[in-house]
C-alpha cells in the first residue's frame, strides 16, 4: 500500500497557524492549560506530514508567527514597530523545529516523538539565550502554572517541562498522522509513554526537596499610575507622585510588617544612600519597617543602573541587587545609532542601563531571613531566579506595569513566577509599582493578588525554605543534555534508516 498523500502545503500552513493561535490560549488571560498541548500538536502534525524539511520550516514559521502575534499583543503598548518585529524573530526558532520534525518524519512514532521533544527543548534553550540575551516568554512549561504537573519544573525546570509537554503534543500529532492510529498500538504506546513520563517527573518534583527554615511577615504596597496613558519621561514629578501614593496606601496596613516592599523605580537618587535620605525627608519620620524598594540612579557620563535596595527604617541602605538583564528598547537600545529612531526609543530610552553583577543575599534586619532578588522581566529567566534562590531562602521581584496599560503582561509574568517558585522551592514575593503584586508560596500557589492600576496592598506571611530542589542543583543543564541526547538518538536512527532505505533522505 502506498503512503497517504499529505494535504496541500497551503492547508498545512493554515493548520499550523491555527495551532499557534490556539497555543496562545494556554497563557493569561485565557490560561487554558490544555491549549499548550492541542496547539503545538496541530503545528507538529503539519510539520510531521511534510515531504521536505523546508516545508516543515514553513509550517513551523507559520505556527510561530501566529503564536507570537497572539501572545505578544502587549508590545503594541510600546510601539507598533515593536509588535511587528518581535514575532518574526521568535518564529525563526519554531521554523527550525518544524524543519527538524519534518526531517525526522520517516521514523516510527516512538523515535519521532523522542526526537521532537528533544529538539523542541534544545531550540527553546537557544531561544532563551539569543539574540540580545534571549527571550523565554511563551515556553510551554510556563502554561502549567495552575495545574499539578507544574511540579515537573522542580526537577527539570520550565525548560524541561516544556520538552515534556512538547512530547505529549507530539504523541497526539503522531496519532493524527498515522493511518487508523486508534487501531495501531505504536502511536498509542508513544502517547501513553509521554504522558506517563510527564506525570512521573511531576510526582518526583512534588517530593519535599526543601524544608522550612522560618517565616517572614511582609507587606507589599502599590499605587495607581500617576500619569495614565503616558510614559514616565512625559510625567512631571512621576517619582514624587508615586511615592505619595505609596505612603498614603501604606497607612492602611493593619500592622507593621517585618519587611515592607515597594515596586520597581519608586525611588531615585545619585546613589542608594541619597535616595534613602530623600525619602526620609519626604516622610518626616522613619519608615514603619525595613523597606525593599526599586531605585534608578544615574551613572556618569550617560548610563544608569536599576537596583532593588534594602533600607533600614531610618533610610540607611544596607544591601542591594543591581539588575543584570536589561530590556531591549526599554532599558537599552541595541545598535542605537541605527535603530534609535524606532518608536521614539531614542527619546524614551536616552541612556543605556549598566548591567549588575551576581546577586548577594539581602539580610532583613531583626529577622533570620535572607532574600534573593531580581528586577521585573528577569523573573521570566529561570537561570537568573535560580541564582537569586541560591543565595536566599525566598525571592523578591520588584516590577511595574505602567508601560503596558491593561495588557496581560502582569498576569503572564505572575504565571512565570509561579513556575520559578516550583523550580527553586522558594517563595516568591512580587511587588509591582502599579500592579499586579502577589505572594506565591514555594509550591507555586498564589496567596493574594492585587488589582491592576489601583492603590492596593497585600499583607501576609511567606514561608522561608532551605535546601535545594533538583533544578537548583543542576539548572537547565539537565534538560539541555536530555534534550540533546533524545534528538541525537533520533537523528542517528534517522541516518540509519536513510542508509538502509535508499531514497529515504528528503
Amino acid at each position: 500500500m502506498s503512503p497517504p498523500v499529505p494535504p496541500r502545503l497551503w492547508a498545512r500552513v493554515l493548520v499550523a497557524a491555527v495551532g499557534g493561535g490556539i497555543t496562545t490560549l494556554a497563557f493569561p488571560p485565557a490560561a487554558l492549560a490544555a491549549a499548550a498541548v492541542i496547539g503545538p500538536a496541530l503545528g507538529l502534525w503539519a510539520a510531521g506530514v511534510a515531504v521536505r524539511p523546508r516545508e516543515g520550516a514553513l509550517t513551523g514559521f507559520a505556527w510561530g508567527l501566529a503564536f507570537g502575534f497572539g501572545l505578544f499583543t502587549w508590545a503594541l503598548e510600546l510601539h507598533v514597530a515593536a509588535y511587528l518585529a518581535l514575532p518574526p524573530v521568535q518564529a525563526v526558532f519554531f521554523a527550525a523545529i518544524g524543519a527538524g520534525v519534518a526531517w525526522l518524519a520517516p521514523l516510527g512514532p516512538g523515535w519521532w516523538l523522542l526526537g521532537t521533544a528533544g529538539l523542541w527543548t534544545v531550540v527553546e534553550a537557544l531561544r532563551g539565550r539569543v539574540p540580545l540575551g534571549g527571550f523565554e516568554w511563551g515556553q510551554l512549561g510556563l502554561a502549567l502554572a495552575d495545574v499539578p504537573v507544574r511540579h515537573a519544573a522542580a526537577v527539570l525546570g520550565a525548560l524541561g517541562a516544556t520538552g515534556l509537554v512538547a512530547g505529549v503534543a507530539a504523541g497526539l500529532a503522531g496519532l493524527a498522522r498515522t493511518p487508523r492510529a486508534w487501531r495501531a498500538p505504536a502511536p498509542l504506546r508513544a502517547l501513553a509513554a509521554a504522558v506517563a513520563v510527564l506525570v512521573a517527573v511531576a510526582v518526583v518534583g512534588a517530593l519535599p526537596w526543601t524544608s522550612p527554615s522560618g517565616q517572614l511577615d511582609v507587606a507589599v504596597v502599590q499605587t495607581d499610575d500617576p500619569c495614565p496613558d503616558a510614559f514616565s519621561v512625559d510625567c512631571p514629578n512621576v517619582r514624587e507622585r508615586t511615592q505619595d501614593g505609596l505612603l498614603e496606601e501604606g497607612e492602611a496596613l493593619s500592622e507593621a510588617p517585618e519587611l515592607l516592599l515597594w515596586g520597581e523605580g519608586t525611588l531615585r537618587g545619585e546613589d542608594p544612600d541619597d535616595a534613602g535620605r530623600r525619602l526620609l525627608e519626604r516622610t518626616g519620620a522613619q519608615l514603619p519597617a525595613p523597606l525593599l524598594a526599586g531605585i534608578t540612579s544615574p551613572v556618569p557620563p550617560d548610563r544608569f543602573d536599576n537596583r532593588n535596595v534594602l533600607y533600614t527604617p531610618e533610610g540607611e541602605a544596607l544591601a542591594w541587587y543591581a539588575k543584570r538583564q536589561p530590556v531591549p528598547f526599554g532599558e537599552y537600545v541595541p545598535f542605537r545609532d541605527q535603530l534609535g529612531w524606532i518608536g521614539e526609543v531614542g527619546r524614551l530610552v536616552p541612556r543605556d542601563m549598566v548591567r549588575g553583577e551576581a546577586p548577594e543575599p539581602l539580610a532583613v534586619p531583626d529577622t533570620d531571613a535572607e532574600l534573593g532578588s531580581v528586577v521585573s522581566w528577569e523573573v521570566t529567566f529561570a537561570r537568573l531566579v535560580r541564582d537569586a534562590a541560591l543565595v536566599g531562602d525566598a525571592v523578591a521581584t520588584l516590577t511595574t506595569q505602567a508601560s503596558y496599560g491593561t495588557a496581560p503582561v502582569s498576569d503572564q509574568l505572575l504565571g512565570a513566577t509561579q513556575l520559578r517558585a516550583v523550580e527553586t522551592g522558594r517563595a516568591q514575593i512580587v511587588a509591582a509599582t502599579t500592579g499586579r503584586s502577589s505572594l506565591i508560596q514555594p509550591d507555586g500557589r498564589q496567596e493574594g493578588v492585587t488589582a491592576l492600576f489601583a492603590a492596593d496592598h497585600l499583607e501576609g506571611t511567606v514561608e522561608l525554605r532551605e535546601g535545594r530542589t533538583p533544578y537548583l542543583w543542576w539548572g537547565d543543564l539537565a534538560a539541555i543534555l536530555l534534550g540533546a541526547g533524545a534528538f541525537g538518538a533520533a537523528a542517528l536512527a534517522r541516518r540509519r534508516l536513510s542508509a538502509a532505505t535508499p531514497g529515504a533522505e528528503a
